[in-house]
C-alpha cells in the first residue's frame, strides 16, 4: 500500500477529527493519527508475544534473554491487569516468568505467582516498562500525542520503514528516539500487528525487542467489573512505596556483620551460595538491565 493511502485510511476511520500539523511529512501525520486513535480509547485490550534479545558479550551477537506471552485489559485511569507468562534464558535451567500487573483503582501491584508475592509498586501503568520496554501503544494510550509543540515529533524523527522479511506484508512506521528505533508494523487496513524496538549499536549495547502477534482493540461496551482482579491475601506483601521512605543508610549491613546466605548461578551454570566461599575474600558486583 502506498504510504499516503495508508495515512488516508488511518485518518479516515478516526472519530473525533484528529489533529493535523501544517508542513508535516506523511510519516509524522500517520504516527500522530495512530497515537490519537489509541489515546482516545477509555479502555485498552491487547495480546502479544514478546522476544527480548541482548548482546551479552561484545561481538558475539544477540542472545535471547526471555520470551513471553502477554494479555492485557486496562481501563483508565488505574484499573485493569496485564498477565505475563514465559521463560527467561539463564545459564542454568532458565527462570519461569508468571506475573500479573494489577491496578485495583487505588494502588498498583505486581503479583509474582511463582514466588507468591504481592508487590505494591505505586508507579502506575508506566511500571509495565520492565516487561514491555518502549511499547509505544501503551505510551500512546496513557499520554497521547505531544500537545506542547508544533508537531509531536521533530522533523526526520519518523519515517516509513523499509520492507522487512520478518514482517512480510506489513508496513512500518519508524520513530528514532531513546538511542534507537521503535517501529510500529501495520497491515493493509491500518491495524497494528507488531512492534519492535532496537538500540543503535554505536550508542550502547545492542538490544532488540520484538512484540509479534499483536491484537489491539478498544471495547465498545465497558464494565469496570471486567477489569478487577482479586489481590491474594496469602501472598507475601512487599511494599516498595514504604521502602522508599526508609533510610537507605539504615538498611545497609554494618562492617563486620555476617553476609546473608545468598544463592546464585555462575556463568558456567553451577548453583552456588555464599557459604561456598567461606574464608575467602569475595567481591560482589550487582547489576541488572532495566
Amino acid at each position: 500500500m502506498n504510504p499516503v493511502l495508508l495515512l488516508g485510511l488511518l485518518v479516515g476511520v478516526q472519530e473525533p477529527v484528529l489533529p493535523t500539523f501544517p508542513d508535516v511529512d506523511p510519516a509524522v501525520e500517520a504516527l500522530a493519527a495512530i497515537s490519537a486513535k489509541i489515546h482516545d480509547g477509555e479502555a485498552l485490550h491487547f495480546s502479544l508475544e514478546t522476544d527480548f534479545s541482548i548482546e551479552l558479550r561484545e561481538g558475539e551477537g544477540l542472545e535471547a534473554l526471555s520470551r513471553s506471552s502477554v494479555e492485557a485489559r486496562l481501563l483508565k485511569p488505574m484499573l485493569g491487569w496485564v498477565r505475563i507468562q514465559g521463560e527467561g534464558n539463564s545459564p542454568g535451567d532458565g527462570d519461569k516468568i508468571d506475573v500479573t500487573f494489577v491496578g485495583d483503582g487505588k494502588n498498583f501491584w505486581l503479583l509474582d505467582h511463582a514466588r507468591k508475592q504481592r508487590i505494591k509498586t505505586g508507579r502506575g501503568f508506566k511500571n509495565l516498562e520492565m516487561f514491555l520496554p518502549h511499547f509505544l501503544p501503551l505510551r500512546f494510550w496513557l499520554e497521547g500525542p505531544s500537545s506542547d509543540e508544533k508537531t509531536p515529533w521533530p522533523s526526520g524523527a519518523v519515517e516509513f520503514a523499509p520492507p522487512n522479511k520478518a514482517f512480510e506484508g506489513l508496513f512500518g512506521l519508524e520513530l528514532a528516539e531513546d538511542k534507537g528505533w521503535k517501529t510500529l508494523w501495520l497491515d493493509d487496513e491500518g491495524a497494528l500487528k507488531a512492534f519492535t524496538w532496537r538500540t543503535d549499536p554505536e550508542k550502547g549495547r545492542p538490544i532488540r525487542v520484538a512484540m509479534t502477534g499483536l491484537d489491539l482493540s478498544h471495547p465498545d461496551e465497558i464494565s469496570p467489573e471486567d477489569y478487577e482482579v482479586e489481590i491474594p491475601e496469602g501472598y507475601q506483601l512487599i511494599d516498595l512505596e514504604a521502602r522508599k521512605s526508609d533510610s537507605m543508610t539504615a538498611s545497609l549491613l554494618t562492617v563486620g556483620s555476617m553476609v546473608p546466605s545468598v544463592g546464585f548461578t555462575d556463568i558456567s551454570g553451577r548453583t552456588l551460595t555464599m557459604e561456598d566461599f567461606q574464608g575467602k575474600t569475595v567481591f560482589l558486583n550487582f547489576w541488572f538491565y532495566h
